[in-house]
């Protein structure tokens, strides 16, 4: 087996004299339930007494959560604390808060006969979850009640479906109990083993039951937050339709705009033309003064003259006069 710079301990140092290097876990242990720490333990060939030991920092005889926690990362786990502790939770059947030898034999050994089962249930919801989170964000977009509907219609069934496989797995574990009963008259290894599976397999089913009241809150989240968007799309319809009115307000008030400047159009031309015809009788009039001027002028050049003669005359007249006179 090849080294690796990573140990299986958090003290460095191992109580049956193994080295502290082992092997790498293989890839996928970001994915932290029993069965894949049973195999990483499987594939470092060591002795689930001479890690226990490993992990036990202080040589209590159990393992706090620190230490279990420390001791997930030194085996490549990438997983976070609050599921690191929830895989604690599950050792630790009597919740003193530590795990013992006892308890972590029973958790990693239970593990084994249904392991292949588990992760191929939990990789189902696994990927149905992400189907959700993937329809959460079309719903998000703009999805609706359809949405919504096809969400509640998967969970509902992969909740079911999960029911139904860990109910069977409870039933085969049921008739192997029985039968062995059957066999050994009475309590025997074989039988205690198979009420040790039945134990995990109830702590399977409540993790199960724990998974769909997460779907179901999950589910939940989902409608308040398409109410949400259905509001805020309802609110943007309401803006939309007032936008819409104030456009059709503006609209009729260009076109009383352009109706009132084509009549102020109309009314400039009228008056345009009137002008252009007072124009021209104020030509006529020029025209017409002018020649009452002349006309005048000539009346007044011919009066003058006659005025003259007139005068001439008469003033002959008064010589002649004068003459016979004297």
């Amino acid at each position: 087996m090849s080294e690796s710079p990573a140990t299986l301990g958090t003290g460095g140092s191992s109580s049956a004299g193994s080295e502290t290097g082992r092997q790498m876990p293989r890839a996928g242990t970001e994915h932290l339930n029993l069965e894949n720490l049973r195999e990483v333990i499987m594939d470092n060939g060591e002795k689930l007494k001479t890690l226990f030991e490993m992990w036990d920092e202080d040589a209590s005889g159990t393992i706090s959560q620190k230490e279990f926690r420390a001791a997930l990362k030194t085996l490549g786990f990438t997983a976070s604390d609050a599921h690191m502790n929830a895989l604690f939770d599950k050792l630790d059947k009597d919740k003193s808060g530590q795990v013992d030898y006892k308890e972590m034999v029973k958790a990693v050994e239970g593990a084994g006969k249904k392991g292949k089962e588990k992760i191929a249930l939990e990789r189902k919801l696994l990927e149905e979850k992400r189907a959700r989170e993937a329809a959460e964000a079309r719903a998000a977009a703009g999805g609706g009640a359809a949405v919504e509907a096809a969400i509640s219609t998967a969970v509902a069934a992969a909740v079911e479906q999960a029911k139904a496989e860990a109910q069977q797995q409870v039933q085969e574990l049921q008739e192997q109990l029985e039968a062995a009963r059957a066999s050994a008259g009475g309590a025997s290894p074989a039988s205690k083993a198979v009420q040790e599976q039945l134990i995990v397999i109830e702590e399977e089913k409540r993790a199960i039951k724990l998974e769909a009241t997460e779907l179901r809150d999950e589910l939940d989240q989902l409608r308040r937050t398409t109410g949400k968007l259905e509001r805020s799309d309802a609110e943007y319809r309401r803006q939309l339709k007032r936008l819409e009115e104030e456009a059709l307000e503006a609209k009729a008030l260009r076109e009383a705009l352009e109706a009132k400047s084509a009549e102020l159009e109309k009314m400039r031309q009228a008056f345009e033309q009137e002008r252009q015809q007072w124009k021209a009788k104020e030509i006529e009039r020029v025209e017409l003064v002018q020649q009452v001027q002349q006309k005048a002028s000539e009346w007044s050049q011919q009066k003058a003259g006659e005025v003259k003669r007139i005068e001439e005359q008469w003033t002959i007249k008064t010589s002649l006069s004068l003459k016979k006179t004297a």
